[in-house]
């Protein structure tokens, strides 16, 4: 994905289980685990910012957050993915 300045970017997005949360807890969980899977894919944290998050409540008691999240690869990352290529 581009975002337009060339430099490509991710979009995580976490959809947490929401049994027995409020929705703070919700999103901060979802968030968490969008940071994390934006780490796994090689996106520094410090380069990702929420573009959009939000709760849904499919079922009473039942808070389900989400987090978008997008990321900026460092010129660092670029040059150790041809590295280890």
């Amino acid at each position: 994905m581009n975002n337009g300045r060339g430099r490509p970017s991710l979009v995580a997005a976490f959809i947490g289980n929401g049994f027995g949360e409020n929705r703070r807890e919700a999103l901060a969980r979802a968030r968490q685990n969008a940071l994390f899977q934006a780490r796994t894919a090689g996106f520094p944290s410090e380069r990702c910012e929420v573009v959009l998050s939000g709760c849904a409540e499919p079922v009473n008691r039942v808070v389900a957050g989400y987090v978008v999240l997008g990321c900026r690869q460092s010129r660092n990352s670029f040059a150790q993915l041809g590295r280890s290529a």
